[in-house]
């Protein structure tokens, strides 16, 4: 039987950052699950609260009112959800032509063109998000997920293939499937006063030191999964990617992703120094944000119970959207 894999503290020299009430963040958040059906009875309101996914956003925009950090935790519940219907599950059923016509649905839902007769409740929801904010703020947001569907459909083959790729392909790809520089630090920035725009956003130098961001971000979330992850037959994760390229065994693999991210919080410290250097409050006031949610999702992620399992060695389905 394999030992458990132990897991150690993470650098992580941002402050950390309490909102003044995550309770009624959640609150709000299982709302609006409900009214989308995401949660349907006690049972799964349970799971959503226990797995903490309604009280990301308090953590990763601490400055924000209750609406708007409300606003930032539905979509990454969205995302969830998303991720379990559009790539897990035609993934394990080698039928990647579900993942195929959902997206091409959602991008219609997205843009307005369209909403389709009887369409499932996440449709409705997406509808909603898209129709919460501006123009600029929708097309960064859209462009993203672009990305992001692209990088699922690539995950899906890979998948269904039975092929883990190289760590730096795995790389590229974990940034565009966190989604969280053109989605969730866009929404984060904008609730909390610190967003910029878009002739400042979209310079190289912004965007790289927000792709930093996403990756130590996508460390720290395959870090604390891992051990769960691991003991899904055929999973993808960081873990698995990093073993099979090291011919090393799980707690290296682990040990090494840690290293890769206090190499990669080094480099975004530089990143963020150096364009700190013209004195623009503004650009300051975002990269604040990009530390908060680096702050906030390592503390969400220590404490959600998403990540909790009470054997890492044996092998149990994921049972629902929350992931417990």
């Amino acid at each position: 039987m394999a030992s458990a894999l132990s897991l150690s503290e993470m650098y992580c020299p941002f402050p950390s950052i309490p909102h003044p009430d995550p309770d009624a963040v959640e609150d709000r958040v299982i709302d609006w699950m409900r009214r989308f059906d995401y949660v349907s009875d006690a049972t799964d309101e349970q799971a959503a609260r226990h797995s903490g996914i309604a009280r990301v956003g308090a953590w990763a925009a601490p400055y924000a009112d209750v609406d708007g950090a409300a606003l930032v935790a539905k979509w990454m519940v969205w995302l969830f959800i998303a991720d379990d219907l559009q790539v897990e599950r035609p993934a394990e059923l080698g039928q990647p032509e579900i993942f195929a016509h959902d997206v091409l649905r959602c991008m219609r839902v997205y843009h307005q063109d369209h909403m389709p007769e009887n369409a499932e409740p996440h449709l409705h929801a997406l509808a909603e998000l898209a129709g919460v904010a501006g123009h600029e703020v929708i097309l960064r947001i859209g462009d993203g997920l672009n990305d992001y569907w692209l990088a699922c459909a690539c995950e899906i083959m890979f998948h269904t293939r039975g092929v883990i790729p190289p760590p730096d392909e795995y790389d590229r790809l974990r940034e565009s499937l966190m989604l969280m520089r053109p989605t969730s630090m866009v929404l984060s920035a904008l609730v909390q006063d610190s967003d910029l725009p878009t002739s400042i956003w979209s310079q190289p130098q912004i965007q790289a030191a927000a792709r930093s961001a996403s990756r130590i971000i996508g460390y720290t979330h395959d870090y604390h999964a891992g051990p769960r992850e691991v003991r899904w037959p055929g999973s993808i994760c960081f873990i698995n990617v990093l073993a099979q390229h090291h011919g090393c065994d799980h707690q290296e693999a682990l040990d090494r992703l840690n290293a890769r991210n206090t190499a990669e919080t080094h480099r975004f410290q530089r990143l963020t120094a150096d364009l700190r250097r013209d004195g623009d409050p503004a650009v300051d006031r975002y990269l604040a944000s990009l530390e908060r949610w680096i702050r906030g999702n390592y503390d969400w992620s220590r404490e959600c119970g998403r990540y909790h399992i009470s054997d890492q060695t044996a092998y149990t389905p994921r049972r629902g959207p929350f992931g417990i």
